[in-house]
This record gives structure tokens, sequence and C-alpha cells, in this order.
């Protein structure tokens, strides 16, 4: 194969890996209602909850669902991920929490670039807060720490640090 065969047919492949492994339904460790984990803790130990590698390539917020557009490498095992939040809220107008989105990759020995949609349900921050403040509506910002962020988060630029700014209103 020449080095012009090469420089066209390595793009072909790598886009079409892409595309084959794209998939718009949402994934990871499933409920059966499709949404991932969402778990309160009083603080985030984050020794407790996996942290394989992945891209967060985009958010939205629609009502109480928080959907999350993930990439990460696989392809052979079934990945889980789960979102812990932090039901500690630091007194700020509005109130701010932090929260770790959690990516078990179970070892997947594969090297395909998975692309997907992750949906986390938001009401059991909604009902903490409205337990904690004794109101119906307010927001809450949430942090979210993930390995990389090409999202872009409500005050917060695409980060090699993985930060990512949520405003949650209800």
């Amino acid at each position: 194969m020449s080095a012009i065969q090469r420089t066209v047919l390595l793009p072909l492949i790598l886009s079409a890996g892409l595309i084959a492994c794209d998939d718009d339904e949402p994934t990871g460790a499933q409920l059966e209602d499709g949404f991932i984990l969402t778990t309160l803790v009083s603080q985030i130990d984050t020794s407790e909850w996996r942290q394989d590698p992945f891209t967060l390539l985009d958010t939205e917020l629609s009502g109480d669902t928080l959907n999350l557009h993930v990439a990460y490498g696989g392809g052979c095992l079934d990945h889980e991920f789960a979102l812990v939040i932090s039901s500690s809220f630091m007194e700020s107008d509005p109130v701010q929490t932090f929260a770790l989105l959690s990516h078990d990759d179970d070892d997947d020995p594969c090297d395909a670039v998975v692309l997907t949609w992750l949906m986390a349900d938001l009401t059991p921050l909604k009902q903490e807060w409205q337990a904690s403040y004794q109101a119906q509506s307010g927001t809450i910002v949430m942090h979210l720490d993930v390995p990389i962020s090409e999202a872009e988060c409500d005050n917060t630029p695409p980060s090699e640090t993985g930060g990512c700014s949520l405003y949650y209103s209800f």
C-alpha cells in the first residue's frame, strides 16, 4: 500500500469505527427506566467510585433529567456509569454542590471509540434541596467532576481538568 493510499484510507477507517460505535441510545448502568444510577452522599469519596477514562462531549438539562454525551474506549464489554452527588450544599446564591460522574470500564480490552448519551435523574437532588430550604423551586449550581470535558457547560469553558458547572433550576 502506498503512502498516499494509507493517507486516504486511514481517516476513512477511523471515521467508520466512530460511526459504527455511535449509539444515541442511553447506556451504562441502566435501571429499568433507562437512567444511570444517581446516588446522593454527604461527602464524595473518590476512592469509592471507579474513575476510568472518558470524555464529556455535551450536556443537556431537560426538566429533572441530565443528559450527558460521553465518549470512551471499549466496545467489547458493558461499561457502567453512575452520577454521585454531594447532598452538602455550599451556601451561596444560588447554592452549589459537587458531583462526580463515575465510569467503570470493566477492564474492557477493546479500543473502539464509543459515543453514547447517558441519562441521570436529578429528582433526588431537587428533593434534598426542597427539604433543606423548605421551598418548591430554586437553582443549584452543580460542579461536575469528569476526566476531560469538551462540553460547553454553564460558566465553564471546555477543560482538560474535567470541570463542568451546570445550573439546575426547578
